[in-house]
């Protein structure tokens, strides 16, 4: 779907009445089972340059092992905490029931596996699945995404520094990871 989707915008970019469309920076992104879509379309579609995950990862470790090794261009988690049913998938390293065994390790599955050049950030904000999106302006998580998009897509220097220097991301409460961001070089536009 989000293929289609980036077919359709870079085959309208063409047309003379759409000349704001900048079809070199494209972003997909999803929340939850959304963000599994997000993950298929940024590994195979040499047309999206950053990937944003929002309360989502992949949902079994084969599929962990089979995708996230591949991604090369920038990915950002924005994840709710551990009351987040996603947060096992991406979250910090946790213990989990799985039949009558218990597990170790099942957090940081995608981030962990992700190359180490990858420029990636991961956010956790203890406040469950549903995020911040239902309050003003999308709340925290409304925030932050807006800052991520100014970075990748627009090259914004003090979006940028949100992610880069973590002191107002950790002062809004976010749990912060990241590696490889000085990889991450967005010319202005």
């Amino acid at each position: 779907m989000m293929t289609r989707a980036i077919d359709w915008v870079t085959n309208t970019a063409t047309k003379q009445r759409y000349p704001w469309l900048e079809t070199s920076r494209i972003s997909v992104s999803g929340m939850s089972c959304g963000g599994v879509e997000a993950y298929t379309a940024g590994v195979n579609d040499n047309r999206v340059t950053t990937i944003g995950i929002y309360n989502s990862g992949l949902l079994s470790e084969q599929e962990s092992r089979n995708v996230v090794p591949r991604i090369n261009k920038p990915i950002f988690y924005f994840m709710g905490g551990p009351s987040d049913i996603a947060f096992n998938n991406v979250g910090v390293s946790s213990r989990m029931r799985v039949g009558k065994k218990l597990t170790e390790d099942q957090g940081e599955r995608d981030y962990r596996l992700l190359p180490q050049s990858t420029p990636t950030w991961k956010g956790n904000l203890n406040v469950g699945h549903g995020g911040t999106y239902g309050d003003q302006n999308g709340g925290k998580f409304g925030v932050a995404a807006v800052r991520y998009y100014q970075w990748v897509l627009r090259g914004n220097a003090t979006a940028a520094n949100f992610f880069t220097n973590n002191q107002e991301a950790s002062r809004d409460g976010w749990s912060v990871e990241s590696r490889s961001l000085g990889n991450l070089r967005v010319n202005p536009i």
